[in-house]
């Protein structure tokens, strides 16, 4: 999957001005200065960013207005279906964070079906990748 150009917000300008104009489902990445970006998604974009973004009651030193202080940048990107906001938050964990990507997404390794044919009367049998390191690892 290619990864479309992303819609930029502006921390410094009028926020809830330009989260107005969000579609409605979609990715979003804030990036602050030095470090990789937060990603995350949501099904409803205009909200959860004004709740992220928007001036509250909260504390000076909350993690949040620490956040909205230190923000450089809002990147968005609008998804059609659950399936391409998966793709899409996939595509960009890989990109930001290709050492632990799959940590990230809580991704395990995919099962393998392996056939004995060393046996007599041979069998299918269903393994999963750290097993079957594992037992090769034993038998050497």
């Amino acid at each position: 999957m290619r990864i479309p150009a992303p819609i930029i917000l502006d921390p410094a300008a009028a926020v809830p001005d330009q989260i107005a104009t969000l579609p409605a489902a979609g990715v979003y990445a804030l990036k602050t200065a030095g470090r990789p970006p937060y990603l995350s998604w949501s099904s409803s974009l205009r909200r959860r960013l004004t709740r992220l973004l928007a001036l509250s009651h909260a504390g000076a030193e909350s993690p949040i207005a620490r956040l909205r202080r230190n923000l450089t940048s809002i990147e968005c990107w609008p998804a059609g279906s659950r399936l391409e906001t998966l793709l899409l938050l996939y595509e960009l964990t890989k990109l930001h964070y290709p050492d632990e990507y799959l940590t990230r997404l809580r991704l395990r390794m995919p099962w393998f079906i392996g056939l004995t044919h060393h046996d007599p009367f041979p069998r299918l049998r269903v393994r999963s990748e750290e097993r079957r390191v594992g037992k090769e690892c034993r038998s050497r």
